[in-house]
């Protein structure tokens, strides 16, 4: 399916295959979502040449996508600061309120994720100086 969205022109087909993509999220590993799914949507949702039907859409999935993650490696704990943030800051001055909208709806979504992995991620260097302390 991610291959298919690139050579899609039709927004109606790129708009079921990111359904399709949110639909398989909770069947497949966290890596597979993190490394072969969020790519995808994100370079949608980056696209300026996109239609706003589709960048909503992928908005939509990226959130639900990432909501889903429960583990990751400690090297994308900054996933959110370095890789989705910056994608999604265009959409703050979007001038097509579609995709303005999709990003308000998702945002607390997106939030409370992004709260998530930095979380996770300080747990895990936690416990690993723990770890370094009592050997």
């Amino acid at each position: 399916v991610t291959s298919f969205i690139r050579a899609v022109i039709s927004p109606e087909s790129k708009i079921a295959a990111i359904r399709i993509l949110a639909w398989a999220g909770p069947l497949v590993s966290d890596s597979i979502i993190l490394d072969r799914l969020i790519p995808y949507l994100t370079a949608l949702v980056g696209d300026e040449h996109e239609s706003a039907l589709v960048r909503a859409a992928a908005i939509a999935a990226l959130a639900s996508l990432l909501s889903l993650v429960h583990s990751f490696p400690i090297s994308d704990h900054h996933i959110f600061l370095h890789y989705i943030l910056p994608t999604l800051s265009s959409c703050c001055s979007e001038a097509d309120e579609l995709v303005a909208v999709a990003y308000a709806a998702n945002l607390g979504s997106l939030a409370e994720t992004a709260l998530r992995f930095v979380d996770m991620a300080a747990a895990v260097k936690h416990k690993e100086l723990q770890k370094g302390v009592g050997e």
